[in-house]
Order: structure tokens, then sequence, then C-alpha cells
């Protein structure tokens, strides 16, 4: 079948054919030319066609070959598991994208805003996308614009899919993604990150243990007795702050063995109970009602779980495999005791048994410290933060007493405060001019009556400027007030409960409790805090802690009672009464004034006493008794100046003497870290001018607290 360039070709000849047998038409002809130019012609004609059709068909086979080739482009692309698509600076994306793209970003994609989908909910992030890619076309080096580029999110989670985004610029307006589905490597990424997480956290616990069962066991007792916490004849303001700070030690030394389950619950928990501080009117109830929803075995079971798993069984029997019974070497101390009283031959021989069973079932200072610099590498660690190794120095020889455990166990703020809050990241200590690698020390000072710990940074130090805007931002003090501190007044203003210095909340601190649990245990120690803090150097704390009087206060003990008993009830209680003197009531203690622990088998009383009895661990009952002058200073206080009328003024004395003894005794006696359960009863007023002790055998504790309103007794004992 001819084609129609080849039947115009024929009919072509077919005229000239006609023309040729008729002269007088050819004579007559409208044409111009004679017929030999006309067959050249027709001849020139003919090649030319056969070079079109030529041209024709390859043309049609290259089309061919183009399309073969861009099919097997696009069904490479659609298979390759990523999603390549473009757009341009209005940011719509074009018809062609591959099929990856479908199934990570959603069906007919053409026509549709790039940045609406990657950014559905976040405005400034979609913002940032344009502006970004703005910068980049109007950008004329290379460079820039490879670095403008790198400040994109480099990964994004749409439709419940992690998706890795890579940037490519085609031309000064077009733009091409790269988009990758990373779902399965962020899950295994996760999945080993908790596997390296579990390791850590047994390391942790293998390499002490003994920190290991005595946390848990803490936990568990605070567990099983939770409701105990809350104390009825207490405010709750008083409840709240001593539930909050037991909450955040319990979280901050679980954080440092990396039982992480635990750590998140009890996270929550005080994200609650700091939701109870903000406004409004509490009731202990509400204490007792969040103490009973929160399941702390529950909290810690997932992660004994996993101990048990890959340690056994046989790791938790090992806690109570011991080689000799603590009892039987309470028992021991408790008969050398009563042979040290009785027998005044051999006192020194007595005395250094004793001393040598103290060092057999305690630890010293320096061990219940050594925790902490592997604590603050895994902090730094887990902060992307760098620095160096260290050890604790000096407190090898210094025997740590039994009641001290609560205040070693809150130096986990300080020693987290320090990574925290002071030392720096890479960039910011290399543009200070300082080593990249920071520097935290702890050395302990051993000055027969008392001990000092030091611990210090070289890290940003405390803004003094910015540690002002949040006292005021929070109106704790008023800008006049301010303005008449010393920096060194300002600074203690960071142990005030609920102040941070940290702008967020996180598992390791901006709660603003941290510092004001480690000053609640110093000061039930009698101790002092000190710190001093230079901006852009670094901060040291300062912990002055007595310990003379504990070491004498075993000797008081009777023969018939436990030698813990006294630093159990007594010294905690005179600590708490300093401090409720002078920071709660604003009272001044008579500065000459020395508190010496005498025991006595009769004592005077003055004209109020009040006391309490504690049952439990030990039969004991607690005695306050006050000048007259000094409990009406109190009184004043609790009234706030209101006038009380001549005949209600004794049973308002009362009151406060049994209120202020209630207080101290409830703040001071209620610890977590007891194993042992103390019941108290309410107090009560006595009408007796003076106490005796039960039998000849036993006297009782007996401390004059004297300040610049008369003095205070304070009697531990049973009578």
């Amino acid at each position: 079948m001819l084609s129609r360039e080849e039947k115009y070709i024929q009919e072509f000849e077919k005229i000239l054919n006609t023309e040729q047998n008729n002269h007088s038409s050819v004579e007559e002809s409208v044409y111009e030319i004679d017929e030999k130019q006309l067959k050249k012609l027709l001849k020139e004609y003919k090649r030319t066609y056969k070079q079109l059709n030529k041209i024709i068909r390859i043309s049609d086979r290259q089309q061919e070959e183009l399309n073969h080739k861009s099919h097997k482009v696009k069904s490479l692309l659609d298979n390759a598991d990523q999603g390549f698509l473009s757009f341009g600076l209005d940011y719509i994306i074009d018809d062609e994208y591959s099929q990856e793209c479908i199934k990570l970003l959603g069906d007919e994609l053409s026509g549709k805003n790039i940045a609406e989908i990657l950014f559905p909910d976040d405005k400034k992030g979609h913002l940032f996308f344009k502006d970004t890619l703005e910068s980049v076309c109007n950008e004329a080096s290379d460079m820039i614009k490879d670095v403008m580029l790198s400040l994109l999110p480099k990964e994004l989670i749409l439709n419940r899919r992690a998706i890795k985004i890579d940037y490519k610029i085609l031309t000064n307006h077009k733009f091409m993604l790269v988009l990758t589905n990373i779902t399965k490597e962020k899950i295994l990424e996760r999945k080993i990150k908790q596997e390296q997480e579990i390791l850590k956290m047994i390391v942790a616990i293998v390499s002490d243990p003994k920190q290991f069962y005595e946390l848990k066991d803490d936990f568990l007792t605070f567990s099983d007795n939770k409701l105990s916490f809350v104390n009825n004849n207490l405010s709750f303001p008083t409840n709240l702050s001593e539930i909050y700070r037991d909450i955040h030690t319990f979280k901050g030394s679980f954080a440092q063995i990396r039982m992480q389950a635990c750590v998140k619950k009890l996270h929550v928990l005080e994200t609650n109970l700091s939701s109870l501080k903000i406004g409004g009117q509490h009731a202990n109830e509400e204490l007792t009602q969040l103490l009973e929803q929160s399941d702390f075995h529950a909290w810690i079971e997932k992660d004994l779980e996993i101990i048990k798993k890959i340690l056994g069984e046989d790791f938790f029997e090992k806690q109570h495999k011991l080689v000799v019974d603590d009892k039987f070497m309470v028992n021991i101390e408790d008969k050398i005791t009563h042979l040290l009283h009785s027998d005044n031959q051999h006192v020194t021989t007595y005395e250094n048994i004793l001393s040598e069973i103290n060092k057999a079932k305690g630890m010293t200072i320096h061990q219940a410290l050594s925790s902490y610099p592997k604590l603050c590498m895994e902090t730094a660690e887990s902060l992307e933060k760098n620095i160096y190794e260290f050890k604790i120095s000096g407190g090898d020889e210094i025997l740590m007493p039994l009641h001290f455990k609560p205040f070693f166990k809150s130096l986990v703020h300080v020693f987290r405060n320090a990574i925290d809050h002071g030392i720096e990241d890479l960039e910011t200590r290399l543009e200070a001019g300082k080593s990249e690698i920071g520097l935290i020390s702890c050395h302990v000072e051993d000055h027969s009556e008392y001990i000092k710990i030091i611990i210090t940074d070289d890290g940003a130090g405390v803004n003094i400027d910015n540690l002002k805007q949040k006292l005021l931002s929070a109106e704790i003090v008023t800008q006049t007030k301010l303005s008449n501190l010393s920096e060194k007044e300002v600074l203690e203003f960071i142990f005030y409960e609920g102040l941070s210095t940290n702008d967020v909340v996180n598992e390791l601190s901006g709660r603003g409790i941290g510092m004001n649990a480690v000053k609640i245990e110093v000061e039930k120690l009698s101790g002092s805090i000190e710190v001093e803090s230079q901006l852009g150097k670094g901060t040291s704390v300062s912990l002055k802690i007595p310990i003379a009087i504990y070491g004498n206060l075993i000797n008081i003990a009777s023969n018939t009672q436990d030698n813990i008993t006294i630093e159990y009830i007594l010294s905690p209680i005179v600590n708490r009464v300093t401090t409720y003197l002078q920071s709660d009531m604003n009272i001044n203690l008579n500065k000459k004034a020395k508190f010496t622990y005498t025991t006595i088998d009769k004592v005077v009383l003055k004209q109020f006493t009040s006391y309490i009895h504690i049952s439990g661990l030990v039969e004991v009952s607690i005695c306050m008794s006050y000048d007259l002058f000094l409990l009406d200073e109190l009184l004043e206080e609790f009234n706030q100046g209101e006038p009380i009328d001549d005949d209600e003024l004794p049973d308002y004395r009362k009151s406060v003497s049994m209120e202020v003894l209630n207080i101290i005794v409830g703040n001071a006696l209620f610890n977590p870290y007891d194993k042992t359960i103390l019941e108290i009863t309410s107090p009560f007023i006595t009408e007796y001018d003076e106490l005796c002790s039960h039998n000849i055998n036993e006297k009782i504790a007996h401390v004059i607290i004297d300040t610049e309103f008369g003095e205070m007794q304070l009697l531990v004992g049973r009578f």
C-alpha cells in the first residue's frame, strides 16, 4: 500500500508522461521548465523523501528507546525504597514523583504544597523551611547554599514513619527531595540503645551491689509504708515538701544506677506533686490519695525482672548472706557497752573493741562517696559533655555514722547539678577559652570535731543577675529587699524550695528540689552548707558536718537500749529544733551557748512542758519544756501579732507548746531511709514539775538550748 507522498509522486509521473505525448499541449503548458529539469527535480525529491523517511524511522526508534529507558528509570526509582519529588519556589509538587512518595506522604501529591505536607502542625517549621529555601535561591556561593540546606531538618516523623530527607538543588528555582523510610533503622537503633542502657544498669549494680541492695530495700520499705509518710498532725505544705524531697532523692539514686523504668515513673509522680504546690487549697487527703494510686512495687518490678533475668535469683539471695549476722554484732556491742559502764579498769580496751566493731559493720566517708565519680562520668556522657575522671580524696579513716546515710544520698543532687548546670558543652567551653574537658573534684577534710566535704566544678558558675530575675519573677523577694542583699546572700537562694536555675524541667533537674533536699539533710545533722561561685569560672559547694558529738552519743545509751537509739531520736530532733527556731521562727540562738548532752536521773521542768511518746523500734518519750518568755515569743509568731484575751492565754500557750513539739518531731523522725517504723502519738501537756527515769539503770538524755528569749529543755528517755 502506497503512502500519501508516494501517491502524489505516482500521479505526477502520469501527468508528465501525458504531456510528453501531446506536443501541442506542451507548447501551451504553463510549466516554465523543460522536461530534463523536471525529471531532475523529481529525482531530487525522491531522494529527499527517502532521507526524510529514514530520519523519521531513526527518530521513532530513538523515541522508543528513550521511552523504554524512561520506563526502566521510573521502574528503578519506584522500586528503590526511596521517594523522589521536585518542586519550585511556589512549593507545589511537580507531576512526576516516585511511587515511594505515595507510601510515605500519601496519594495524589501533584499540585500539593510540600511545606504543608512536611510540617502539618508546625508553623515555625513551615516558615523556616520556606525562608531557608528562598535564601538558598538568593545566595550565589555554592558552599553557603550547602550550609543553609544543612540547617533544614534531616529527619521527620510523618504518618507514624521516620523519614530521612536529603535536599538537592536542581536549578536556582527548583529543588528535589530524596525521602528514605528509616523506621526500621530507628526501631533497631532504639532497641540497641535500650540494650546498652540495660547493660549500663547491670554494670552499675554489679560494681556496687551494696548500694543497690540498700536502695532497693529503702524504696520497698517506703512503698510498704507510704501512707504513714502523710502525718495528719502536720500541715499539708509540710507533708508535701517532705514527700517531694524523698521522691526526688529516690529518683536521683535510681538514675545513678540506670534503673530507667522506675526513674520515669517517679518523674511523673514528681510532676503531679508539683501541680499540688501551685495555688489552691489542698488537704493531706489529696497526698494520701496520690500515694495510694502510686504502685511503687510495680514501678520497680520491671527493672528488677530485667536484673533477675540477667543476673539470676542468686544475685538477690547474696544480699542476705553475711559471715556474721548484724543482730549478733549489735548484741555483742550492747554487752561491751554495758561492761564499759560497769568496769572502769578496762575502759580503753572496751572502747577499742567498740571501735573495731563499728569499723567491721560500717563504712568510711570515702566509701560513702565512692559511687559519685562514676555517676558524674555517666551523667556527662548522657548530656554529651566531657569531664576528666576523678576520685574522692580524703575520708578514708573517718567512719560514717549510720544516720548520716540520708545526707550522703542527698549529695547526688550536688554532683548532678555540677554536670547539668555547671559544666558547659564543648563549643561553649572552647568559646570561653577553657579546656574542652571539664573538671569535677571532691575532697574530704577531717577536722576531728567535724568533717568538711568540698565539691567543685570549673563550669559556667551561677549567673547572679539571672538568679535575681528568677527571685523577682517568682515573687520570692521584693526589689527593695533584693537590692540590699550581697551576692553571697543571693546565692543562698539556690537552696530555696521550688527555685531552679535551670529553665527546663528534665529527668536530671529543673524542679528546684535537689539543693533544698541537701540543705534539709545538712540541717538535720547540725551542719552548714556554703556556696561560692564565679561567673564563667565555676562553683564550689562546702558542707561542714559535726561528727564528734555523734561518737560520744553512743556511750550515752543505757544497757537496755539499742546503741543507735540516741542517734536516731535525740540528734535529729536537736538539729531540727535549732533550724526551726532560727529559720522558721526568726529566733536567734545564744552564740555562747554550747549544746552539750548530759544524762540525769531526774530533771526539774519549766512552767510549760509538752511530750510525745514513740513506739516501734524503741519505747521512748520526747519532752520539750519552755521558759515563759520564749514560749510567748513563739506564740507571737504563730498568732502573727493578733491580740489574745488574758483568760485564753494559758490555753494558747499549751497549744503552741504542743504544736512546736509536733512539728519538730514530725520533721525530724519521718525519714524514708529508716528501715524501722516509729509510731508517734499526738502531743500532750504534762502538769508535773519534774521528770524521773523509770528505774535506776535508765537515764534521761538532756539538752539545754539557749536562745535570745530564754531556754528550751529537750529530754529523751523513759519517764
